[in-house]
Formats: structure tokens, C-alpha cells, sequence
């Protein structure tokens, strides 16, 4: 199982998030980070893979 992380705005690690799986997946985002200004710097990525 892997950890959710976070990552800045503009450093999406795209290849992780679209890249071929080995097994069936999903790659929720969302927004994370402390709000400043309205706003939250970072995404927030979840991996979850199909089992069973």
C-alpha cells in the first residue's frame, strides 16, 4: 500500500498519476495544504489499486 502525498501545484508527478498500472487503479486529487488566501498550494494525490 502506498502513503498519499502531496505535491506543489506545479510539480504533479504526472507520470506516477497517468502512467500504465500494473492491475486496474485509481488516483484521486484533490486540493491539500494550509489555506493561504483562500486558496491550498498543493494537491493532494491518494493511489489505490484493485485487489480481491
Amino acid at each position: 500500500m502506498r502513503a498519499p502525498e502531496q505535491a506543489g501545484k506545479r510539480r504533479l508527478p504526472t507520470d506516477e498519476v497517468y502512467g500504465n498500472t500494473v492491475r486496474p487503479g485509481l488516483r484521486p486529487i484533490t486540493c491539500g495544504g494550509e489555506t493561504t488566501d483562500g486558496r491550498r498550494p498543493a494537491d493532494t494525490i491518494v493511489y489505490a489499486d484493485l485487489v480481491g
